[in-house]
């Protein structure tokens, strides 16, 4: 699933701000045109796709610092979150945790299904099933490294194509400020003054799983946590640095979880030499 800040929606609370940063390129009366068209003040979102290919460009530029901020530490929350409940469910056998996912997949079927856009109820629904799926799934996976790698590079591979294809089916012009119940039941979705923060469940799942397969290989928690927060920090670097639009997070993922296993065996390599005879 893709991680992103929501690039085609833009907050009028910084309309100020943002006549300012725009004036170099479009009037300032012409933007408040467009925002009195398309908007309403008082933290409402409006649709950047629908203006001008100039004024678009800067909308995705302006971006306050601290708002960027507020988006990494949500994320870096979450995959706090997800790593740290492996080792608080270290002791619970599988069953449980089997029956736990499979309400959480009876309840999202049924909400997408009567289209129960129950938000933000639908988060606690996206957690708990991203979260025992990912149980299941670090459980399950063999313990050598190379069973997990290659899952880890067909599910990069799955989402940059999933990215790709849905990019120009959810254009900017057919964005809208509800949220289908279908998406909410894909997505951890909080809507926040600034804007929209979304993060989809199998990122989520994948997380847990990748902190649930160290766990069991006996390694550090900080082993565990570094493949969420590398991949987390680099997507986030990418999208405030380089490209400000939707990105699939699973190959950032991917790339910390390398990160992980070469931490992992740098650290256990002096172990083994000290344990060898001499």
């Amino acid at each position: 699933m893709g991680y992103n800040k929501e690039p085609y929606f833009f907050p009028l609370r910084n309309l100020q701000s943002s006549e300012a940063a725009i004036n170099r390129d479009i009037g300032g009366e012409e933007f408040q045109e467009y925002a009195l068209i398309y908007g309403q003040f008082n933290n409402q979102m409006f649709q950047s796709g629908v203006f001008p290919p100039r004024m678009e460009s800067r909308c995705r530029q302006i971006t306050l610092p601290e708002e960027g901020m507020m988006t990494i530490i949500l994320s870096l929350v979450l995959a706090l979150l997800c790593t740290t409940i492996p080792w608080g469910t270290k002791q619970s056998k599988s069953w449980p945790i089997a029956i736990v996912l499979g309400v959480s997949i009876v309840l999202s079927i049924l909400g997408t299904t009567f289209s129960a856009a129950w938000y933000p109820w639908t988060d606690i629904v996206v957690l708990l099933a991203a979260v025992t799926a990912g149980l299941l799934l670090g459980r399950a996976m063999s313990a050598k490294l190379w069973p997990f790698l290659l899952l880890l590079l067909v599910l990069s591979t799955l989402d940059i194509v999933q990215i790709v294809l849905t990019t120009h089916a959810s254009a900017p012009s057919s964005q809208s400020a509800s949220v289908p119940a279908a998406q909410l039941y894909g997505n951890f979705l909080l809507n926040l003054p600034w804007g929209r923060y979304n993060i989809g469940i199998f990122d989520l799942w994948l997380i847990t799983a990748m902190a649930e397969y160290w766990r069991k290989r006996g390694s550090e928690f900080l082993v565990a946590l570094a493949p969420g927060v590398i991949g987390i920090v680099l997507a986030f670097a990418v999208i405030q640095f380089i490209y400000a639009g939707i990105l699939p997070l699973i190959p950032f993922l991917t790339v910390g979880w390398l990160c992980s296993a070469g931490i992992y065996h740098y650290h256990n390599r002096p172990k083994k030499a000290f344990m060898q005879p001499h």
